[in-house]
């Protein structure tokens, strides 16, 4: 079976257009610009980014499942909190997440390099715990039990090997996919600085774009208003180009400003 097009063809017609996945993202805004290296107008979306929205949810927690894969780690390490010494979940994560920070200094006086992303989660009651996707040496979970249970109260700690890299892509995934909302972070994720391998630069954009101009509609509603009777081609998850074969994309001009109904 022939792979997928990368591209697909939107067409404006007398309602508003469906745009898939990017519908679910009720607080995306417009970007507009004219692209030289296209000789046409471009549509950018700009999602909300929030973890509570259903589009860029699962967006964020897929990129973040793949970043800790490509990182290639070894070990899940796995760090509970005694509720018991706390008398909310946010006294229990004021507390404990400065205390993964001593952890990780410890480990690294004792044992040399580790390099982590750390998952905070919610068990069923809204206490906190966290999840360490970790590039390191051999830790003794003895050690690990010890140091935390000394600075939290808490000596249950998880040690877990990861042989496969596609291990870790899951792991995350799982973690992430049960996030619930939390009222007092919005910091899910933090990466140490050398968890990422090094890679060259890549241009953040072939489209040498010209006039960004940022539009307060929803995209949905940007075509609909402002390109009536129009056919753009995405050719990217949240970019759009008029297409080159009609009328309008023949002259050099920039998408106009917003006419609101």
């Amino acid at each position: 079976m022939a792979n997928p097009p990368t591209s697909s063809t939107l067409l404006i017609g007398t309602s508003r257009p469906s745009l898939g996945p990017l519908d679910l993202c009720l607080h995306a805004v417009t970007l507009t610009a004219w692209s030289c290296a296209l000789n046409c107008p471009v549509v950018i979306a700009q999602t909300c980014k929030q973890w509570t929205c259903r589009h860029c949810g699962e967006r964020k927690a897929s990129a973040l499942a793949a970043t800790a894969a490509h990182a290639k780690p070894n070990k899940l390490i796995t760090l509970t909190i005694n509720p018991a010494l706390h008398e909310t979940p946010r006294s229990a994560f004021d507390v404990t997440r400065r205390k993964c920070c001593t952890l990780v200094q410890m480990i690294r006086r004792s044992f040399g390099s580790f390099e982590y992303m750390r998952v905070l989660e919610l068990t069923k009651k809204g206490w906190p715990h966290y999840h360490f996707v970790a590039r390191c040496g051999f830790i003794p979970q003895p050690w690990l039990s010890d140091k935390w249970d000394k600075l939290t109260g808490a000596p249950i700690v998880d040690v877990r090997a990861l042989k496969k890299t596609r291990e870790a892509y899951w792991y995350v995934m799982k973690y992430l996919g049960k996030q619930k909302y939390c009222e007092w972070t919005t910091r899910r994720v933090t990466i140490s600085r050398g968890f990422v391998p090094k890679h060259e630069r890549r241009s953040a954009s072939t489209l040498d774009l010209q006039g960004l101009h940022r539009e307060h509609q929803h995209p949905r509603d940007f075509f609909y208003w402002n390109w009536p009777q129009s056919e753009w081609t995405k050719i990217g998850p949240l970019v759009f180009a008029l297409h080159p074969t009609l009328p309008q994309s023949t002259e050099k001009k920039k998408p106009s400003s917003s006419r609101h109904s």
